[in-house]
């Protein structure tokens, strides 16, 4: 276990300065070994988008688990970020209070911190100006797990054309669970979990969200981030969380209100 003295100053400094690389990658291999049985464990990669998708993620599956979840910020999403995020849910005997987190985590460090913390599930938004770069990087994330023989469930946009290569990549050794637009659809591409827009306005925007057997009407502050909502309402109910549930936390939620114009 880290040493008390370690555990401490770490806790105290992490707020304002960066974990030394080398620092982390020496404790990154005494934390690795108490994630297990985690009920929840997700990394959320991609592009812009990720803290909406974390946020509201954590929101729907807090009172469900009613423990802790280590989870953190854009700003703390590289590999010595997530690193000290796990840190500071440790006791002084460096042991994690909670097996179960939420973390987004930047594309260049997926494949290192997917080796360390193999996490049941990767949500993957839509990617930004820096696409192929990022593609490329998440395609390395992923083959991490296959070299560590895990299987993932990959949650990934179906309406971003680079995301559609995945299931014929890795459709043989990950579950693939795709999200989208329901206007977007063509007869080769079909979400199972969609999002159709009913009524859109400045103030209110009014949608479906479900599959083809279970839709639920919800009403969402005007000028919401669509894709991002729905990555984080379909990693929910591939966990098991009812629409019913997904529902209430979306429209109450003020990280909603506040991100909206």
């Amino acid at each position: 276990m880290l040493k008390f003295i370690e555990i401490t100053l770490i806790k105290l400094t992490a707020a304002i300065i960066d974990l030394n690389k080398t620092l982390a990658d020496r404790i990154a291999n005494d934390l690795k070994v108490q994630i297990n049985e985690s009920q929840y464990d997700f990394f959320v990669t991609g592009g812009k988008g990720k803290s909406l998708t974390r946020t509201l993620l954590k929101e729907i599956l807090q009172p469900e688990l009613q423990k802790e979840i280590i989870s953190n910020n854009q700003t703390t999403d590289s590999y010595e970020g997530v690193i000290t995020e796990f840190i500071k849910s440790t006791n002084l005997r460096g042991e994690l209070n909670t097996n179960n987190f939420i973390v987004e985590v930047d594309a260049a460090s997926l494949s290192n911190l997917a080796k360390l913390f193999k996490p049941s599930t990767i949500i993957i938004n839509s990617l930004s100006e820096k696409a192929e770069i990022e593609f490329d990087q998440i395609i390395q994330g992923i083959k991490s797990s296959l070299r560590l023989k895990l299987r993932n469930y990959i949650v990934y946009n179906i309406d971003d054309p680079r995301l559609q290569k995945l299931p014929e990549l890795f459709g043989n050794y990950h579950s693939f669970y795709s999200y989208g637009a329901k206007d977007k659809r063509n007869p080769d591409i079909n979400p199972e979990f969609y999002f159709d827009i009913l009524n859109e306005e400045v103030d209110l925007n009014i949608i479906n969200i479900g599959d083809d057997d279970k839709r639920l009407e919800v009403k969402l502050p005007g000028q919401s981030n669509l894709y991002d909502i729905a990555a984080a309402a379909a990693a929910a109910y591939w966990s098991g969380i009812s629409l019913e549930e997904i529902k209430q936390v979306l429209e109450n939620s003020q990280d909603l209100k506040i991100t909206s114009p």
